[in-house]
C-alpha cells in the first residue's frame, strides 16, 4: 500500500511538472483511451468479427500475408515504432501456433539487425534512448561489466527479452552499450522465443470468442485471455523484480548474478 501511493505521488508530482501543452495533451490521450475502451467494450462483438474477417482474408491471400506481416514484424522492431505485441496477436488469429516460426526468425532476425544498425550507425541516439529509460540503465550497466563472460552476457540479455521493457526500445538502446556482441543478442531473442506462445493464444482464443454461439463459451474464451494475460504480466513483474534487485546487488558487491 505504501509502494502504492509513491507510485501515485510521484506520477502527480510528475504531472505537475509538465508544461500546461504537455499537460492538456495527456488529460486528452487519456480521455481518448477511456472512451475508445468504452467503445470497445460496447461494440467488443463486431470489432473482433471485423478483425477475424480481415484476418480470413489476410490468411487466404497466402504468401502476401506472410510477405505483409515480415514487413511489419521488421518495421516495428526499430525503434521509436510500437506495435509488436498486438502483431503477434493478430497473426496468432490468422495462423494460430502455426505463426510462431514466422514471429520467432523475423522477431529475432530484425531485433538483431536493430541492434546492429544502432551499435556501428547511431550510438549517438541509442544513448539517448537509454538515457530516458532509467530500467534499462541498470540492466546496460551490468553488460558493461568487462568481467561479464559471453554466456553471462546471452543469460542476462535473455531475461531482459522476458522482461516487460519496450521491444524495439530495447533493440535500438543495447547499441550503445560497448562491446555487446550481436550473436549473444541473436541466441537471447531465440531462447526467449517461447514467450511468443502466449501471445498466439491469445488470438486463437479471439477467434474462438467470435467463432462461439453460445455466451457461456464467450465467456469463458475471454477468461481464459484475461487469465493467460493476468499470469504473464505477473511473471514478467516478478522476474524484472528479482532480476533488478540481483543486479542492485552485483552493483554493491561483487557477487555474480
Amino acid at each position: 500500500m505504501d509502494r502504492l501511493r509513491t507510485s501515485i505521488r510521484q506520477s502527480l508530482n510528475w504531472f505537475d511538472a509538465q508544461p500546461t501543452l504537455n499537460k492538456i495533451g495527456l488529460i486528452c490521450a487519456i480521455s481518448l483511451q477511456f472512451w475508445l475502451a468504452i467503445l470497445a467494450v460496447w461494440y467488443h462483438e463486431k470489432i473482433i468479427s471485423f478483425i477475424v474477417s480481415t484476418a480470413d482474408d489476410i490468411r487466404d491471400s497466402g504468401y502476401k500475408g506472410v510477405l505483409a506481416f515480415t514487413v511489419l514484424l521488421s518495421l516495428v522492431s526499430f525503434p521509436p515504432l510500437i506495435g509488436f505485441s498486438s502483431l503477434v496477436i493478430l497473426i496468432g488469429i490468422v495462423y494460430g501456433f502455426k505463426g510462431f516460426l514466422l514471429v520467432t526468425t523475423i522477431s529475432s532476425i530484425m531485433s538483431t539487425a536493430s541492434l546492429s544498425l544502432f551499435k556501428y550507425y547511431f550510438q549517438s541516439i541509442s544513448q539517448k534512448i537509454i538515457d530516458s529509460h532509467e530500467n534499462l540503465q541498470l540492466f546496460t550497466s551490468v553488460i558493461k561489466d568487462s568481467e561479464t563472460s559471453f554466456v553471462e552476457e546471452v543469460f542476462i540479455l535473455t531475461l531482459m527479452k522476458l522482461c516487460p521493457l519496450p521491444y524495439s526500445l530495447t533493440n535500438g538502446g543495447l547499441g550503445c552499450v560497448p562491446g555487446i556482441s550481436p550473436v549473444a543478442f541473436f541466441l537471447a531473442c531465440l531462447l526467449c522465443s517461447p514467450k511468443y506462445f502466449i501471445q498466439l493464444f491469445m488470438g486463437i482464443q479471439l477467434r474462438k470468442i467470435n467463432d462461439d454461439k453460445t455466451s457461456s463459451s464467450k465467456v469463458l474464451d475471454f477468461t481464459m485471455i484475461l487469465v493467460t494475460l493476468a499470469s504473464f504480466a505477473t511473471l514478467s513483474t516478478v522476474l524484472y523484480s528479482r532480476l533488478k534487485l540481483k543486479i542492485q546487488q552485483r552493483q554493491n558487491s561483487p557477487i555474480a548474478i
